[in-house]
């Protein structure tokens, strides 16, 4: 069975919002890749994947316009998850000189 693999596999494949996106999102691939998923069971696996926050932003987002293909999951899920590695009050906006502070 295609998802075999999440219910053999430990908290740690689970994506939460207390984890990168990037490792998670680079495992995820490796998985699918392995298993040949197609496109649509590639989303319904990592959806499957998905614990607290992560799981309530998904449910949130896909009720407004359902995400249909694994690209658009990954690029929402970056843009939503992935901390900013640059210090607060080092950042700038576009050419602009003046820090933002959030």
């Amino acid at each position: 069975m295609i998802f075999d693999w999440i219910r053999e596999t430990d908290s740690k494949y689970l994506f939460s919002t207390d984890g990168s996106p990037d490792w998670w999102l680079s495992r995820a691939e490796k998985i699918f890749s392995m298993n040949r998923l197609f496109e649509a069971e590639k989303v319904e696996a990592a959806v499957a994947c998905l614990g607290g926050e992560a799981w309530a932003w998904f449910q949130l987002v896909d009720r407004r316009r359902p995400i249909q293909t694994w690209e658009k999951l990954k690029d929402l899920m970056l843009d939503r998850f992935r901390v900013n590695d640059v210090p607060i009050g080092e950042e700038f906006s576009a050419g602009e000189r003046t820090p933002v502070i959030a």
